[in-house]
């Protein structure tokens, strides 16, 4: 199974903000992604996160965490870089995003989706997994920024300290999208989330 991941499409919906320096969201992500692929090395054999522009005029593509993480190239889009994989890998891919048309584009493809909304609790429980693990071998630490410049970034230190313990705080009730997460039709589709929770998860 290969993990396909929408990468700021994801990662704004996770951090509840759209303001936050490009850099940050990609690189909490990214260290999210790898403690997720480390859980699931077993049912994963690849996590690829495309994120929108770039460095460059041409598409990059590093590995961090064991996370590809593809940039699409300076003025492009990471939809057509994730359709082409979706086009590659047809039904061995997952991809994660809350963009409808993209689902659709991918889905022609035989990939299958998921919605940010259904990844989320899954991507939590196995960094809230690795965490406790971590404390039970080193005990509690957490990660904080150590320079202070003269323009303190209060911001980058929450998602630091976030980061480290593997979570983001608690929604608010402005992000929350619980009316239609509790709708309760087992659906063709609704049943079809379920199984890729469960091979998620």
């Amino acid at each position: 199974m290969i993990l396909l991941i929408d990468g700021y499409n994801v990662a704004k919906f996770l951090l509840h903000t759209h303001g936050a320096d490009h850099n940050i969201q990609r690189e909490w992500l990214v260290s999210q992604l790898g403690i997720y692929r480390a859980a699931k090395r077993e049912s994963l054999s690849q996590v690829i996160a495309v994120f929108d522009g770039g460095l460059f005029d041409h598409r990059t593509r590093e590995v961090h965490y064991d996370v590809a993480v593809v940039s699409a190239g300076r003025g492009y889009c990471a939809d057509n870089v994730l359709v082409e994989y979706a086009e590659k890998f047809g039904n061995q891919a997952i991809v994660i995003t809350n963009d409808r048309e993209l689902q659709h584009r991918c889905r022609e493809h035989r990939a299958q989706t998921m919605s940010v909304v259904d990844f989320e609790p899954l991507l939590e429980a196995a960094c809230e997994r690795t965490e406790q693990a971590y404390e039970e071998q080193f005990g509690n630490v957490t990660v904080t920024k150590l320079n202070h410049d003269d323009e303190h970034d209060a911001e980058l230190d929450r998602l630091m300290v976030a980061g480290s313990m593997g979570h983001v705080g608690p929604k608010t009730d402005d992000d929350d999208d619980a009316p239609q997460r509790r709708q309760n039709k087992k659906s063709k589709a609704h049943r079809a989330r379920a199984q890729l929770r469960k091979k998620l998860g």
